[in-house]
């Protein structure tokens, strides 16, 4: 379990969240203002 694991799973994580920012985007802006906070909040984790 080193740094590098944790990396590629925030790595996983925002990749997600970018995939759900674009959907969201399409439909409902709610949505995507959610997940670009969650994206910040993993940004600053990171």
């Amino acid at each position: 379990m080193g740094s590098s694991e944790i990396i590629a799973i925030l790595d996983a994580v925002k990749s997600l969240v970018s995939a759900l920012n674009s959907l969201s985007s399409g439909s409902a802006g709610g949505g995507a203002a959610s997940g670009s906070l969650d994206t910040s909040s993993l940004s600053s984790l990171s």
